[in-house]
């Protein structure tokens, strides 16, 4: 039998969502705009994918909560 830890491991990874594309997308921009541009802001987002303020703001915290400094 599979010890408690195993098992509480295996429901957390199955648990494990994935990211929805149009997320992904916004952060492989950010990435990109990274590496080649040297800088990422809202606005970018904003205008390359037609999102509010808020969504892109929200955008930015997850991809730093990913990539901490």
């Amino acid at each position: 039998m599979p010890s408690t830890e195993t098992s509480k491991k295996r429901v957390g990874e199955r648990s494990i969502k994935p990211l929805p594309f149009a997320l992904r997308q916004r952060l492989a921009y950010i990435e990109e705009l990274l590496f080649w541009v040297g800088e990422a802001a809202r606005f970018h987002l904003q205008e390359q994918f037609r999102i509010s303020w808020q969504r892109a703001a929200l955008d930015f915290a997850f991809y730093r909560k990913l990539h901490p400094a």
